[in-house]
């Protein structure tokens, strides 16, 4: 609704829209609907009333945020709200923002959305979250911290990493700008509990990474920043994105080798999506990549069309692109000149558009035979 006002308010079954934080202005609809009055009125909503959309602007920015009550978690069981399996983590959020513009980040458009409305960027207090954080620490075994970036400022890091090492002590998981990772914030954090970092590479090839993404990063920070995570005894994991705007094939494998060099212990691949009111969403609109096409998931195919890169090595890409990891890190292994060997093989079959087509067409009919499968199994009678 923030990023696509029109659309959203159109849905049929849709009364109203909130663009932006919504605290506050649920607050006020509550209390007007309490009393029976206008509610067409109140910031941040779009209220559709017969034919009639009542537009209405953004209310500041929360400057506040150790304002507001912390999320009410009574009214879910303590198991719906784990996250991750295996560490026993729930989520919890402490700041609101990012400073960085990347060009495909829904941030972009909130800043823009946002200006003269006060500071985006904005951390609740290290008390405030200690507090919330003492209430969950009985009943999970670590968190996450969905936060765009956790440790953006130095002297909010070493206040929160000495309360939440003394007060709480659970292992957790946080997100980091590779700029970020120097060796004074990676000991606060492992000195904390945190037990992995999340660090986006996104794309291997210095072009589509600076010029098209605007992430300002070098192959060699990229590199460096998951080395000195490891070094610490600090897991990590990376952020990787295919069939973005220029992109073939071949910049696809500087992805897939830049993650080698970097060897995270985790890899996570998903297919570029582009956000309304973002650079890189202008910049498909322009080239005339963006279709009709319709998704449910940032993993199963593109809305692009793009000249460089069919749908069918989109997919192949992202599915191939871990076991292409482990791949070419087994080839490391290698004398050198056996290594380039088969590097060369390997990079050539990857990048075969006949190879891609094979591999979906395999995974196709793999699919439709589960599924007749399925129906034989259920038209057998006892």
């Amino acid at each position: 609704p923030t990023l696509c006002p029109e659309e959203s308010v159109n849905f049929d079954g849709f009364d109203m829209i909130c663009l932006g934080e919504g605290e506050e202005a649920l607050l006020e609809l509550c209390d007007k609907l309490q009393k029976s009055a206008d509610i067409t009125s109140i910031r941040n909503l779009w209220v559709k009333q017969g034919s009639r959309i009542y537009k209405n602007e953004i209310r500041p920015l929360i400057n506040d945020l150790d304002n507001l009550p912390f999320a009410d978690r009574s009214i879910f069981s303590s198991e719906s709200l784990i996250e991750d399996d295996k560490l026993g983590a729930t989520f919890v959020m402490v700041s609101r923002g990012c400073p960085y513009s990347c060009s495909y980040c829904s941030n972009q458009a909130f800043h823009e959305l946002y200006r003269g409305k006060g500071s985006y960027l904005r951390f609740r207090s290290v008390g405030n979250i200690i507090q919330e954080l003492d209430s969950l620490k009985s009943r999970y075994d670590a968190i996450i911290f969905h936060d765009d970036i956790l440790p953006l400022n130095k002297e909010w890091l070493r206040g929160f990493a000495k309360q939440y090492k003394a007060d709480i002590g659970l292992p957790f998981v946080c997100n980091l700008r590779v700029e970020l990772a120097q060796k004074d914030s990676l000991e606060l954090l492992k000195d904390a509990g945190c037990i992995q970092v999340c660090l986006g590479v996104e794309s291997g090839n210095d072009f589509i990474r600076k010029e098209i993404m605007h992430r300002n990063m070098s192959r060699e920070q990229i590199i460096q920043a998951f080395h000195a995570c490891r070094r610490l005894g600090i897991k990590t994991k990376s952020f990787n994105m295919v069939g973005l705007p220029f992109e073939d094939m071949g910049k696809v494998l500087e992805t897939i080798k830049l993650n080698v060099e970097a060897d995270p212990d985790i890899i996570q691949v998903s297919i570029f999506y582009p956000y309304p009111g973002t650079e890189l969403f202008e910049m498909s609109r322009k080239n005339n990549f963006i279709t009709n096409k319709n998704l449910v998931s940032y993993f199963d195919g593109s809305i692009l069309s793009l000249p460089t890169m069919n749908q069918n090595q989109i997919y192949f890409a992202r599915k191939r692109f871990v076991k292409m990891f482990k791949r070419y890190k087994a080839y490391k292994k290698l004398p050198y000149f056996i290594a380039k060997f088969m590097e060369n093989i390997t990079d050539a079959i990857f990048k075969s558009r006949l190879m891609a087509k094979h591999y979906v067409v395999q995974r196709n009919f793999s699919q439709y035979l589960k599924v007749k499968r399925r129906k034989n199994k259920r038209n057998i009678k006892p």
